[in-house]
């Protein structure tokens, strides 16, 4: 929910590959389902750990290592995202940049 607060209304989400969360995820209600199935589909297990922050009044860049459980199956790996700020220092857009994209979305597959 805290992360919701920092959203602008009109927040761009940009995440790579071809895993189910990949896609483009525009407004706080896109962003908030795309918490909440990352965190469903890993049974409660996605956790992120804030390595480091670069930033600036409209930009920022951070570092985080994430890890989860899913099917069997754990990774641990590292991320980068970086964000774009509004005049009011809400997050308008947001990319992110997967350290292994190969593992993430085999991670994220659609399982059936």
């Amino acid at each position: 929910e805290a992360l919701l607060d920092t959203l602008s209304p009109d927040v761009r989400f940009h995440v790579p590959g071809d895993g189910m969360l990949a896609g483009e995820y525009e407004g706080i209600q896109a962003v908030a389902t795309l918490g909440l199935r990352a965190a469903a589909e890993t049974n409660g297990t996605f956790k992120l750990e804030l390595l480091d922050v670069i930033a600036n009044d409209a930009y920022a860049v951070s570092r985080h290592r994430w890890t989860a459980e899913r099917g069997g199956r754990s990774i641990e790996m590292n991320n980068i995202n970086a964000y774009r700020f509004d005049a009011e220092g809400k997050i308008v857009e947001r990319w992110e940049f997967i350290e292994d994209q190969r593992t993430h979305d085999d991670f994220w597959k659609q399982r059936s």
